[in-house]
């Protein structure tokens, strides 16, 4: 498994390396390269089995599931289907909330299910600790931490 020169990164490729060797008899080896090594080679040559991240810039599914679609430039499982195509086209287009919603939905289960060129592992989250005094933080779902809102008062030391 190729992943990108990073501890965290290396810590959940090991930890992927031995569930896969204990729970189904799998043995990976991991091999790690500097990040622009990386990116040329996930762009140029993948190969069958490398940890990849993606990170929301804006609350909506296209941001994730338009990555898997034939000429985004992004996908760098080289994996293709027009089907998917037709459907996440379908659903950006798509005005009605419910039908589009259905329409992104079809197609994750053909991307997670059927086709499985992905294995979606986990979602990385950000802690903040605020001090009492510090008021006007907004936490999002996207983990962006925007301080045009946030005042300090006197700390009570």
């Amino acid at each position: 498994m190729l992943y990108p020169n990073r501890e965290d990164v290396r810590l959940v490729v090991e930890a992927t390396q031995d569930e896969l060797k204990r729970n189904l008899g799998v043995k990976i080896d991991l091999v790690n390269q500097e990040w622009k090594v990386y990116l040329a080679t996930t762009r140029k040559d993948p190969p069958q089995m490398f940890r990849d991240s993606w990170g929301a810039d804006f609350p909506d599914p296209e941001t994730f599931m338009n990555l898997f679609t034939t000429f985004n430039g992004n996908n760098h499982t080289r994996w293709h289907s027009q089907d998917y195509d037709n459907l996440i086209e379908q659903a950006e287009g798509e005005q009605d909330k419910e039908k589009r919603k259905a329409l992104y939905q079809k197609a994750d289960v053909m991307l997670c299910r059927d086709a499985v060129p992905i294995v979606p592992a986990y979602l990385a989250t950000q802690n903040i600790m605020v001090k009492p005094w510090v008021k006007g933080i907004a936490v999002n779902p996207l983990d962006f931490q925007f301080f045009k809102t946030v005042e300090v008062g006197e700390s009570n030391k």
